[in-house]
């Protein structure tokens, strides 16, 4: 049995939670549909945004996890707060253990502030929407399932986004994943170990929808930023495809 532990590090909007759930159910249901189906896999949900107590436990021998989810999140990364420092902690311990860890956004830029790397506002402004990426020859081979679509795309597939924080380099011991001129760091890779995304393959078309609307309404988004991340909602999406590798990924195949 695989122990798979999810990490929220946020709430979706009420829009989402009303037809999805929260992250833990979200994330749940993309990898089971991926292949890591709950009959062979036992999940786990800790939302540690206002209790950091929550943290999977990784002195459980009964119980060891196999690997760890860290969600996106409106928060930011590098954040002198409680529970972030102490999430940021939690990542070197899981690896210390031989837990694997997969960041997604907000995850990713965690990961890459407790393996050291700086992290920050993108001086580029907003990534939204579905979205190119160039995979590297890594990124081809540990996204092996896109590797045909990657070939007749110029190297590229899509992935939703929504972020304005970034990982500036590539953290010391990874390999880089993927890139664009928006963001230099769109993943990176450790085997056995890490693996990482700037955006979200969780992100279905009304979850992108739901955030662009409702940070327009907000006032988070400039009209025209909104507007064309709308029009973006209706490209291609491989989230469901790169959630099979991320699926590979857990079960080190």
């Amino acid at each position: 049995m695989t122990r798979v532990a999810i990490i929220e590090a946020d709430t979706p909007v009420p829009a989402v939670v009303a037809e999805l759930g929260t992250y833990g159910t979200i994330f749940t249901n993309l990898l089971v549909a991926a292949g890591l189906s709950q009959e062979t896999t036992r999940y786990s949900v800790h939302h540690v945004v206002e209790h950091p107590e929550n943290l999977p436990n990784l002195e459980d021998r009964t119980d060891p996890l196999d690997a760890v989810l860290i969600s996106g999140s409106k928060h930011n990364s590098y954040d002198d707060i409680d529970w972030i420092n102490q999430l940021a902690a939690f990542v070197n311990a899981a690896l210390a253990k031989g837990v694997r860890v997969v960041g997604i956004c907000f995850g990713h830029q965690v990961i890459a502030r407790a393996l050291g790397a700086k992290v920050g506002v993108n001086p580029k402004g907003w990534e939204i929407a579905a979205v190119p990426i160039t995979l590297t020859e890594k990124g081809q081979e540990v996204f092996a399932e896109l590797a045909d679509m990657a070939a007749s795309a110029n190297g590229t597939i899509n992935i939703m986004q929504m972020h304005r924080d970034i990982v500036f380099e590539v953290p010391t011991g990874t390999e880089l994943l993927a890139y664009n001129e928006i963001c230099g760091v769109q993943g990176f890779y450790k085997p056995g170990a890490i693996l990482t995304v700037q955006g979200h393959p969780e992100f279905t078309e009304f979850i992108e929808t739901s955030l662009i609307s409702l940070r327009r309404d907000l006032g988070a988004f400039a009209a025209e930023l909104a507007e064309d991340g709308l029009k973006r909602t209706h490209d291609r999406n491989d989230g469901p495809v790169i959630a099979q590798s991320i699926v590979r990924f857990i079960r080190d195949e």
